[in-house]
């Protein structure tokens, strides 16, 4: 056995000999059930790798030292002790009866499995034979035959040991299920996060080849030029290159881009949204984002309207680069807000921030390709090519963002066609 096995024994034995002081005296027959068997027979279905009749016994063993103990100093402390480790020791015998009926009769085959009518029957027989078993060393088989209301205490004390099982067995399942579900929706928001992030570059990337296509015409036309005019033969041969050359850098941005579409399918990775969904899953990205470079941002939502959009990852991709701007112009501490509106045919929706506020003389300038107010630590500009995009992308779709700051805030409003998005 694994040493992880042996804890795992050594738990249920433990667990198993406390529910073993739970006692209750059903008839006069001298027989007294516990908890301990539903205890036990739920770890045997939850364990698939534990060894049923060693952890029985065991169990067995250190139920009867306890019971002795607390008989003998606490509770029947003028019972003579011979008397109590008889009594003590039929508790045993039943103990690894049912150890033994329950790894002959295959309980292992259920481990995992939901509860089912054959399972249950199974735990009702091998628990009532064990106690049959028990009556029948105790000398009250007899007896109990000829009392069947006695019989039927003890049928129904199978039952029940059956019944806490199968409750068990369902609080864990929803559990896992739960679990599993908190998963599920955290690896989905994930891939949308990623999703959105590939959209960028695959946005980028169509933007290139289309202009590609255009330098490419244009160097063509200007070698026809030179060809046709008066230019020298070294000119000519350079405009012809750089067109061959730009036609090659075209096709292998056609490659990765259609590469793109095969891993990742934009319009099949997930069909719609409500706008509040894709609102707090930017909110919950951009949190994690802002405790990573450990700034205190404290982000604010405000959703007058619901509806369902099903042009996400566009959506995902403007709204999530402006809130990251936002969060990195942000020194150590601050606030970010957003709130959304239908306004006529459109929905508005404005993200503001208490950051670092742009020079005024720049901020007709900060949609310019390569134009960034931002530095690393080691004096390196960003790229500049954010908003952008930003811009870009929000002219795909048919809508506008402006740029406006007052003394304590900056503030991007986004107007996107409510047609377009859908909903």
């Amino acid at each position: 056995m694994r040493k992880a096995n042996y804890k795992q024994a050594l738990l249920v034995v433990a667990v198993t000999t406390i529910a073993g002081e739970i006692l209750i005296y059903p008839s006069d027959l001298g027989f007294k059930y516990s908890i301990a068997s539903a205890v036990f027979m739920y770890s045997i279905l939850s364990l698939p790798n534990l060894l049923i009749i060693p952890t029985g016994s065991l169990s067995a063993l250190c139920i009867f030292g306890m019971g002795v103990f607390l008989d003998f100093f606490l509770r029947s402390p003028d019972l003579p002790l011979q008397m109590i480790f008889g009594d003590r020791f039929l508790e045993v015998l039943y103990f690894v009866f049912l150890a033994v009926i329950l790894q002959v009769g295959g309980i292992n085959k259920f481990s995992g499995l939901p509860f089912s009518a054959r399972l249950g029957g199974f735990m009702v027989a091998a628990d009532l034979s064990a106690k049959l078993l028990e009556v029948t060393f105790r000398g009250a088989l007899a007896n109990l035959i000829q009392q069947p209301l006695d019989l039927g205490i003890l049928l129904t004390s199978s039952l029940v040991q059956v019944f806490l099982v199968f409750s068990l067995l369902n609080i864990s399942y929803f559990k896992q299920i739960r679990v599993l579900d908190d998963q599920a929706r955290l690896r989905f928001e994930r891939t949308l996060i990623i999703t959105s992030n590939l959209y960028d570059e695959y946005f980028f990337m169509k933007k290139s080849a289309e202009n590609m296509e255009k330098i490419m015409a244009e160097s063509y036309r200007l070698y026809k030029m030179l060809k046709e005019g008066p230019g020298d033969k070294e000119s000519e041969q350079l405009a012809l290159k750089i067109a061959e050359e730009v036609h090659e850098v075209k096709k292998d941005t056609y490659r990765i881009q259609a590469g793109l579409s095969k891993v990742v399918d934009f319009r099949k990775v997930v069909k719609e949204m409500y706008l509040s969904e894709v609102l707090e899953l930017i909110i919950k990205a951009n949190r994690n984002y802002s405790q990573q470079i450990q700034k205190q941002i404290q982000f604010h939502l405000e959703t007058d309207e619901d509806f369902t959009l099903k042009r996400i990852h566009p959506m995902l991709a403007i709204m999530n680069n402006i809130v990251e701007n936002a969060v990195e112009a942000i020194p150590r501490k601050g606030n970010i807000y957003i709130h959304s509106q239908i306004d006529g045919e459109n929905l508005k929706v404005t993200i503001s921030d208490d950051g670092r506020r742009v020079n005024p003389k720049d901020k007709d300038h900060i949609f310019e390709p390569g134009f960034t107010t931002k530095f690393n630590d080691k004096g390196i500009p960003s790229t500049g090519i954010g908003l952008p995009y930003v811009k870009g992308l929000m002219e795909d779709l048919g809508g506008r963002v402006t740029f406006e700051q007052s003394e304590g805030r900056k503030k991007f409003t986004l107007i996107f066609p409510r047609e377009e998005i859908g909903g």
